[in-house]
C-alpha cells in the first residue's frame, strides 16, 4: 500500500508538472512579446510641436495620446548642469521681430543682462544662453513656439521647460498607465560646444539612464548625435542603441543633398556618416537634405533644424525615404522606414490639447 501510495503521488507531481510547463512558458513568451517593438516605430518628434509649444511636458503627453511608441527630446544643459529638453542651447533673444524663440525669456527683464553673444556652428550668435542660467531660473520662463507661422501660439508661456528626468517619468507613468512599451530618443545636442563650456553632455546621461534602470541593450532608449565624436564617448560609456545622424545643408535643383563646410563636428555628408572602426551605430536616417529642403537663416546659427530627418530604427536601411514630401504627420510625428504613421490607428486629434501638467 505504502509502495502504491508513493507510485500515486509520483504520477500526480508528474502530471501537474506537464500541465505547469505550457503556462510557464505562455507567460514567458507574453513577457516577451509585450517587449517587442511595433513596426514602423513612430517617433513623436519634439513631442507634439505641430499643436503645443515643443520639448514640454504637455507636448510628450500628447504625442504619447496621439500614438507615439518613442518621444525625442534634445538635450542640453544649465549653469547647474542639469540636462533639459531644448531644441538649441540658446533659449531666445531680445530681439522682437525674431521667430522662434523657444521661451519667452526675452519678456523677463530681470534677465536683461544676460544676453551675449558666442559662436554656435561657426557663427556668432546673440541671445540668452542655457548656460548662464541655473534650472531654477529656467523654470521661471514660458516655453513658446517655434513656428508661430501655421501652428496654434495660444498656449506659448503656459506651459515650463521639462528636464530630462522629468520626460522620463513622464513616459514610465504613461507606460504603465496605457500598458504598452514607451521609449525615449534622446539626441546631445551641440555636444562639441558643450563640452567648449566645460558642460559635457555624454556623462550626464548615462548617469540618468543608469538611474533609471534604463541602461541595457534591451531597454527603450536609443541615444542620437550628430558627432560622431559623441557616439563614440557614449560607446565607452552606455550598451543602448546608438543612431548615427547625417546633415545636409539643403538641396539642388535636382533634389541632391548639398555640404556645408565642416566646422563643428557634425556628421554632413555621406562620408562622414559611415562609422569608423570605433564607433557602433545601430541605426541612421536619410539625410536632412534628402527628404526636405529648409535653408538655414544667413548670418544666424540660429533656426537649424533637424527635425526633417525621421528617426530610423535599429538595423534599418537609412536609403529608405518617407512617402510623402516630407515624411511628417500632422502632429509632427516622424516613424520609421519610411512609412506614415497615420497607417497605424490613434485616437483623434484633440481640439485643444489640455494645459495640465
Amino acid at each position: 500500500m505504502r509502495t502504491r501510495a508513493w507510485l500515486l503521488m509520483l504520477l500526480s507531481l508528474l502530471a501537474m508538472g506537464a500541465v505547469m510547463a505550457p503556462l510557464a512558458d505562455a507567460k514567458k513568451h507574453k513577457r516577451h512579446r509585450s517587449a517587442r517593438e511595433p513596426k514602423p516605430l513612430i517617433i513623436g518628434h519634439r513631442g507634439a510641436g505641430g499643436f503645443v509649444p515643443e520639448h514640454t511636458l504637455q507636448s510628450y503627453r500628447l504625442a504619447i495620446k496621439l500614438g507615439a511608441d518613442y518621444v525625442e527630446p534634445d538635450l542640453i544643459m544649465t549653469k547647474d548642469h542639469v540636462l533639459i529638453a531644448r531644441h538649441e542651447p540658446i533659449l531666445g533673444d531680445s530681439d522682437p521681430s525674431t521667430t522662434g524663440d523657444s521661451t519667452n525669456v526675452g519678456d523677463h527683464p530681470e534677465f536683461a543682462s544676460r544676453e551675449t553673444t558666442r559662436t554656435l556652428d561657426g557663427v556668432p550668435t546673440k541671445g540668452f544662453w542655457a548656460e548662464d542660467f541655473t534650472l531654477a531660473e529656467i523654470k521661471t520662463l514660458g516655453a513658446r513656439q517655434t513656428r508661430p507661422a501655421g501652428r496654434p501660439t495660444q498656449f506659448d508661456g503656459k506651459f515650463k521647460v521639462a528636464t530630462f528626468q522629468e520626460v522620463i517619468n513622464l513616459v514610465k507613468r504613461e507606460s504603465k498607465r496605457r500598458h504598452r512599451r514607451i521609449g525615449i530618443y534622446p539626441e546631445t545636442k551641440h555636444p562639441t560646444f558643450h563640452r567648449s563650456q566645460g558642460l559635457p553632455l555624454e556623462r550626464a546621461i548615462v548617469r540618468a539612464l543608469k538611474r533609471n534602470g534604463l541602461n541595457k541593450r534591451s531597454s527603450p532608449v536609443f541615444l542620437q548625435s550628430f558627432e560622431q565624436g559623441s557616439l563614440k564617448k557614449l560607446n565607452k560609456m552606455t550598451n543602448v542603441r546608438l543612431i548615427q545622424l547625417m546633415d545636409a545643408n539643403d538641396t539642388d535643383a535636382n533634389g541632391n543633398p548639398t555640404y556645408a563646410p565642416h566646422t563643428t563636428g557634425r556628421t554632413t555628408g555621406p562620408s562622414r556618416g559611415v562609422p569608423g572602426p570605433t564607433t557602433r551605430s545601430d541605426g541612421s536616417p536619410p539625410m536632412r537634405g534628402s527628404t526636405r529642403s529648409r535653408p538655414t537663416p544667413t548670418g544666424s546659427a540660429r533656426g537649424r533644424s533637424t527635425s526633417s530627418r525621421p528617426p530610423v530604427e535599429a538595423g534599418a536601411r537609412s536609403s529608405r525615404r518617407p512617402t510623402s514630401s516630407s515624411g511628417r504627420t500632422r502632429a509632427g510625428f516622424w516613424c520609421t522606414r519610411g512609412r506614415s504613421a497615420t497607417t497605424r490607428s490613434r485616437p483623434a486629434i484633440p481640439a485643444a490639447p489640455s494645459t495640465s501638467t
